[in-house]
């Protein structure tokens, strides 16, 4: 990486969320970049990005002259800004012209001398799009009696007369959830956003196109409310934070999900899960997910791909989750590898879907989960930890409390129960206690 990003520090933007001129200039990168992207360039069958739009930021000391001579020399505007500390930003650019080689004029400006990085503003997409991985069985049964397996697999029982996860925030940033869906809507935060529309009511919403040319229409419609549905089983008085950056294909682009990201930071979420990915690694993305990754606890999915090809932001820091069916064995399509930290249920998952409940497959479902530990985890830790290293904490226990290693990934199956009394020193912590040390692991600090 050629520099990390520095904190936002203190700030009122998100106060004035509610201006819409503000509102417009938080979001216009990300309400036409989306459908953009629909029409993304895929040179190599990989890497997809929104064309004629570049990432850049430019180095401390560059002037609004230099700035402007900048954007002059590479025919670009600046289509939206993502605000750091003090007086360093980084830039969503047009590319102006209709035919502009996107890649090689980003790569261009990533080697000029005034930017610290230039990057192209990558699709992500959700693992579970196209045929293979729909939504079945929609009912009215909900997931409390349908979801047994995992329950046990991950230890949940001992925990409920210990913590549900009270005072823990988690953003779900997806393709929004069903506002009002009976399971979903009394867990919900006042805080929330639509990234795509530039609204404050992040619906899960068809939009009828099929924006990323799969031959399927609305595919993950759903995502967003199934996932928000396994965080608030896992942990159900945790607090939800909706944070729509997906469309209902399960596609979006890196600066929509960078903004969510410290939307949510900045809006006291303890927890982000981002149950999406791609193959390209995002230095945007990376340095966001550092500059959160002490204070928030970052879980991703590790993709469907089935194989040990690393998907981002999963690779980043924070926590890659992957699937396992109910014997604890990952099965074949879900990604794996040294990468890969964690395993946790993400097979015959039913949850909240709009107008019901539905069963899914992917790690898109295994995620909550872990979102859903990390939730509880907060939410039972001793006032004695530094909140400043609570994430940090809670990701390192993650790692190490397995209640079974799982092949061909760095390490086990998720228990949670084991991972509750860990960060409680194992007390009053009854049969999640068992064979856990009274003091958890000293982390390391380098």
């Amino acid at each position: 990486m050629r520099a990390r990003m520095t904190s936002y520090g203190a700030s009122n933007r998100v106060q004035w969320l509610g201006v819409l001129a503000l509102v417009l200039l938080i979001t216009g990168a990300s309400i036409a970049g989306v459908s953009a992207a629909a029409r993304a360039d895929d040179d190599d069958g990989t890497t997809r990005f929104v064309p004629r739009q570049a990432v850049v930021q430019f180095k401390p000391g560059v002037t609004s002259t230099a700035r402007n001579n900048f954007l002059r020399q590479y025919n670009a505007s600046i289509r939206d800004t993502l605000l750091i500390y003090q007086s360093k930003r980084i830039y969503l650019l047009q590319l102006k012209g209709q035919r502009v080689n996107t890649k090689a004029k980003v790569s261009a400006m990533n080697r000029d001398r005034r930017t610290v990085f230039a990057e192209l503003n990558f699709v992500v997409d959700t693992p579970e799009g196209g045929k293979r991985f729909r939504a079945f069985g929609q009912s009215s049964t909900g997931p409390e009696t349908s979801n047994g397996y995992a329950f046990r697999n991950l230890n949940l029982s001992c925990t409920r007369q210990i913590t549900q996860g009270r005072g823990a925030v988690v953003a779900v940033i997806d393709t929004g959830v069903a506002l009002n869906h009976p399971y979903l809507r009394d867990r919900l935060t006042a805080k929330r956003y639509d990234f795509l529309r530039g609204t404050t009511e992040p619906l899960d919403r068809r939009q009828n196109r099929d924006t990323d040319n799969d031959g399927q229409i609305d595919e993950m419609w759903g995502h967003g409310t199934h996932v928000a549905g396994i965080v608030a089983y896992t942990a159900p008085q945790a607090r939800i934070m909706p944070l729509r950056v997906l469309d209902s294909n399960g596609r979006g682009n890196v600066f929509a999900i960078a903004e969510a990201i410290k939307f949510a930071e900045r809006n006291g979420a303890h927890v982000i899960n981002m149950s999406f990915g791609m193959p390209a690694e995002s230095e945007l993305l990376d340095d966001v997910i550092d500059d959160v990754d002490d204070e928030v606890v970052v879980v991703s999915a590790a993709g469907n791909g089935g194989s040990a090809i690393k998907q981002y932001p999963a690779a980043e820091d924070g926590l890659a989750v992957t699937a396992a069916d109910a014997q604890k064995q990952r099965p074949a399509w879900a990604s794996y590898g040294a990468w890969v930290n964690v395993a946790a249920p993400g097979v015959r998952i039913r949850s909240s879907v709009p107008g019901g409940y539905a069963n899914w497959n992917g790690t898109s479902m295994a995620a909550p989960f872990v979102a859903g530990q990390a939730a509880l985890m907060y939410s039972a830790a001793p006032r004695d930890i530094e909140r400043d290293d609570i994430a940090e904490e809670i990701e390192d226990i993650i790692r190490g409390t397995f209640n079974q290693r799982v092949a061909s990934i760095n390490g086990g199956h998720a228990d949670i129960g084991r991972s509750l009394a860990t960060i409680m020193r194992g007390q009053n912590t009854g049969d999640c206690g068992r064979g856990v040390p009274a003091l958890y692991p000293e982390t390391d600090d380098d």
